[in-house]
């Protein structure tokens, strides 16, 4: 036994005082009549029959004061301390992978269950499912049913391995006491480890990297993307990379499909560790989605993917007549026209959550909140000329403008914008007679009727229109509607509905609340299409893997050595007996307390 405070013995030192005092008898008044009755020496027999006697009063004293001062000394031994043990399964996408032997996740959960069996009973343990989000399924035990219960509820999930949250949540779990963290994966190198465990405040010696996994073959989708084609802003040119993760080549089908349905297909042959890009142009789509058909892989969540284009439907209010502008919405697949007068376009409150960009023949109402694009009729006391003139300058870089030829367009001698606040765009031999304002609200102004040129004559105007829509609406600086499984989305509503009701890919709802103009979503632990619906809002996007790291599931069989489950330096707890001797001595000082109290009751 040792003292971890030795210097609390030196109240034993107060032993010698407690017996001093306890001899020391008290005088003791007596009445009597006379002092000749008084008898001189009965008094030295009582004190001599007082120090033969052993009082228990003074043994418990003498014991109370024992028990204090061994209480102060912190008396006890060091032991071997229980540890806490935290398994986190990996549970990212590759985890899903088919091999030859069974579902890898499933040899996950066997190695987690044999690490689990092999902890001493004395030690706790906890399960932590190392996916996205990262979660603590259960939490310190000593129960190991009810955590071998709940480590085969697990499921692997679908988004890219992200270790660091997992082993984060691993660590606070720890919450400072001894113990390892047991880390059962697919990672590749598990060496490569010992940085992120640093950074996370972990000491590399109390990680455990069991790793699990086998030779496996895949085909993926690696890459999706999309711009609207320059010469036919109406179609999209669309980027599509297959890669093949395996040792052998690999033929594959590879189809696209829009809400109408299946689109395109073509046949790729891919060498082995060969990742080729696809190129097509196809018309425009809210949402296009990739699939590899035929693949027959070790891994399903990369076999498709969904790209979410921004093109829904655009909400055109349209005041005018002009045929030929008329012609060019509607050969817009997209638009949504609804046909006001001039009147109701200057009398009514137009929100943005009503209608998304406004034509406007004429001059646009002051104060109008939407973007609008406004053709210009002739002004008071601006007469009508004959005559025609050249456009000689237009911004070529422009996205309204780009690959757009305007060498043949001739406008009316005269007619120019004279607002400097204006970008010119288009201008004739006499001045500007495009302009754009970038707002808000965002605004293009022509500034002649288009009957009055050959301008609506040419290809090139609906072309212009098509994309004077999109970019007034903003379709081009609007946040990208397609994530990566696992990333949150947020984005901008025009009306705030109080809530959102988010449809997931597997048919679930979820219930997101809209604050201060915008929704964030952090639900996109599953690759597909999602659907979010509030009152006046409609929105779909999409998360995907998209990962060629993941999607590399192929591992070579090795021997993994055993983790072991000790830490290099073995952990020590102080096994303390002063609680036990404080209690012990407050026993003793209520029994003294006690039997004082007795003794001094009359009879």
């Amino acid at each position: 036994m040792l003292f971890a405070n030795p210097w609390g013995l030196l109240a034993l030192l107060g032993l010698p005082l407690l017996v001093y005092v306890h001899r020391r008898a008290p005088a003791e008044r007596r009445l009597v009549p006379l002092v000749s009755l008084w008898r001189p020496g009965a008094a030295p027999a009582a004190r001599a029959s007082r120090r033969n006697r052993i009082d228990p009063l003074l043994l418990l004293r003498l014991a109370v004061v024992v028990a204090i001062a061994l209480a102060l000394a912190r008396p006890g031994w060091p032991a071997p301390a229980p540890r806490r043990h935290a398994i986190v399964v990996d549970a990212s996408a590759s985890m899903s992978t088919r091999e030859e032997t069974g579902p890898r996740f499933r040899h996950a959960l066997d190695e987690a269950a044999r690490v689990l069996a092999r902890i001493p009973p004395e030690d706790e343990a906890l399960i932590v499912r190392g996916g996205t989000p990262p979660t603590l399924i259960h939490p310190a035990s000593r129960d190991r049913a009810a955590l071998e219960t709940a480590l085969f509820r697990l499921a692997p999930g679908e988004a890219a391995k992200d270790l660091g949250p997992g082993l984060g949540v691993a660590q606070q779990a720890l919450a400072g006491k001894p113990g390892l963290v047991h880390l059962v994966s697919d990672v590749r190198d598990p060496d490569g480890l010992a940085p992120l465990a640093r950074r996370l405040g972990l000491a590399p010696d109390r990680l455990r990297v069991h790793r699990v996994g086998g030779p496996a073959d895949n085909v993926a989708i690696v890459a999706l993307d999309s711009a609207p084609l320059a010469a036919s802003p109406l179609d999209l040119e669309l980027f599509v990379e297959v890669a093949n993760f395996s040792s052998r080549p690999r033929p594959v089908d590879l189809a696209l499909f829009t809400p109408e349905g299946r689109r395109e297909g073509r046949r790729l042959s891919l060498a082995p560790g060969e990742r080729k890009p696809i190129t097509l142009v196809m018309p425009s789509a809210p949402w296009i989605e990739a699939r590899l058909e035929g693949a027959g892989d070790a891994l399903a969540a990369d076999d498709r993917a969904v790209l979410v284009t921004g093109a829904g439907p655009l909400r055109v209010l349209y005041s005018g007549s002009d045929r030929f502008v008329d012609a060019a919405l509607r050969a817009h697949p997209r638009v949504a026209i609804r046909r006001v007068s001039a009147a109701e376009l200057g009398s009514e409150r137009w929100s943005p959550g009503i209608a998304d960009v406004a034509v406007v023949e004429g001059t646009a109402p002051p104060g109008l909140p939407l973007p609008a694009l406004v053709f210009r009729s002739d002004e008071p006391g601006q007469g009508r000329s004959a005559r025609a003139v050249p456009v000689v300058d237009w911004q070529r870089s422009h996205p309204l403008l780009r690959r757009l030829d305007l060498s043949e367009v001739a406008v009316p001698a005269g007619v120019v914008l004279s607002e400097a606040r204006l970008d010119a765009l288009v201008s004739s031999a006499d001045g500007p007679v495009v302009s754009a304002l970038a707002g808000p609200p965002r605004r293009v102004e022509i500034a002649f009727a288009v009957g009055r040129s050959n301008l609506g004559r040419l290809p090139a105007f609906p072309v212009f229109v098509a994309r004077a829509l999109d970019w007034l609406a903003n379709r081009d600086g609007r946040v990208s509607l397609t994530v990566k499984v696992g990333e949150p989305l947020r984005v901008a509503l025009a009306e705030s509905p109080p809530n959102l009701t988010v449809h997931r890919p597997d048919g679930s709802t979820e219930r997101v609340a809209a604050t201060g103009g915008a929704a964030e979503f952090r639900g996109t632990d599953l690759a597909g299409l999602y659907e979010a619906e509030g009152r006046g809002v409609r929105l779909l996007f999409a998360a995907n893997l998209l990962d060629a790291e993941e999607s590399n599931v192929d591992r070579p069989r090795v021997a993994t050595p055993d983790a072991g489950f000790a830490p290099s330096a073995a952990a020590v707890e102080w096994r303390d007996l002063s609680p036990w001797l404080l209690a012990l001595g407050l026993a003793l000082l209520s029994l003294e307390i006690w039997l004082t109290q007795r003794r001094h009751r009359p009879a």
